[in-house]
């Protein structure tokens, strides 16, 4: 398996910190931001979407959070479901319900 260093803190480059701040202030993403600085213009790119259309405002961060553990879960990512259900349950999802978020008719 292939091995990559985690940037962090000092380690990113300048021209990938502001992305790198953001994305570490949003949630829990130090390790997935901390591979992304490797290439600033990937993490700058990514976390600059993201960041953009959070601060568009069309989705509450619930909603967003709500859309974001659907998707994963539907998608099988373990990361991102883990990295983003505590978010949900802090936007005021119970766990039990973020358990279940795919049993609906």
């Amino acid at each position: 398996m292939a091995r990559i260093e985690i940037l962090s803190g000092g380690d990113v480059p300048d021209t990938a910190r502001a992305a790198y701040e953001e994305a570490v202030g949003y949630g829990p993403f130090d390790s997935l931001a901390g591979a992304m600085a490797q290439r600033p213009p990937i993490l700058n790119r990514i976390f600059g979407l993201l960041g953009d259309l959070r601060d568009e405002g069309v989705l509450d961060r619930r909603s967003l959070e709500l859309a974001l553990v659907t998707v994963s879960k539907l998608n099988a990512c373990d990361y991102c479901v883990a990295h983003h259900s505590p978010m949900l349950n802090v936007a005021g999802a119970s766990k039990a319900a973020i358990d279940n978020i795919l049993d609906f008719e």
